[in-house]
């Protein structure tokens, strides 16, 4: 596929919106670049969620820079979920070629109802455990987080969205830390485990290249603004921002459908 001047700025743009709005709360800002694609551009959900991966990817190597740099990564839950990641994140994106458009659509969307409504159920808890000064330490449970690598990479490959739906809730519900570092934390996860599901969908001939690659340069950019603001930005108000922007794309998948 070939953008023309309009379809390549807004693609640009779309990269660098997502890009803000997916640093900010940790996803990597796929969840509005599948939309975007599988509305505006039609593309089948496995192109979706290929070339979704590769601004995924850009978004979330130039956040995490920033967010290491500001000591807001958990080092030590990194390296096992995202090694653990990599057979999932070859399962989904092997999975994602076999899924009809519908269907992919319908469980992108439920996907991120569900995980909206208990985000915001949540919320209200997690501002306690962010009033402390510092961060609890926890001894992490290496097995459990070994499985919810292969969880999230499975979901990051299959819906091009950077496992971060799914990270996020993992490690806000286990463990003792705030919603900064949590998202922080997602963010790495995902800059480490996208490649994989890139070069899976790349062997496949799945990826769009120009449109990923234009959507990626916007991405560069939003990835830095994204993380600077975070920092900004109360765990109330990034609950309620996640949680939104989940419904408003969930709706818009699902309702191409009815």
């Amino acid at each position: 596929m070939a953008p023309s001047i309009v379809d390549a700025l807004g693609l640009l743009f779309g990269g660098a919106v997502a890009s803000v709005l997916g640093s900010i709360v940790g996803l990597g800002g796929g969840f509005i670049a599948v939309p975007l694609l599988r509305l505006f551009f039609s593309f089948a959900p496995a192109a979706a969620a290929a070339t979704s991966l590769v601004l995924v990817f850009a978004n979330t190597a130039s956040a995490s820079i920033t967010f290491v740099r500001q000591g807001r990564v958990a080092l030590d839950l990194v390296l096992p979920i995202a090694v653990s990641a990599i057979p999932g994140s070859i399962g989904g994106a092997l999975l994602a070629t076999h899924v009809t458009g519908p269907i992919f659509d319908y469980l992108y969307a439920a996907l991120l109802i569900v995980i909206a409504i208990d985000v915001i159920r949540r919320a209200r808890r997690q501002q306690q455990v962010d009033s402390l000064a510092e961060p609890a330490p926890e001894r992490p449970n290496f097995i459990a987080w070994l499985g919810a690598g292969l969880l999230i990479g499975f979901v990051s490959s299959l819906f091009g969205i950077g496992g971060g739906v799914v990270a996020v809730p993992l490690l806000l519900y286990f463990t003792k830390r705030p919603l900064l570092i949590c998202t922080a934390t997602s963010t790495a996860i995902i800059a480490l485990t996208a490649p994989v599901g890139i070069i899976v969908y790349g062997l496949s001939h799945d990826i769009e290249w120009l449109p990923a690659i234009t959507m990626g340069v916007g991405g560069l950019g939003g990835g830095l603004v994204g993380a600077r603001l975070a920092s900004r930005i109360s765990s109330m108000q990034l609950s309620v921002i996640l949680a939104a922007a989940m419904v408003v794309a969930a709706a818009a998948m699902a309702l191409r459908h009815g």
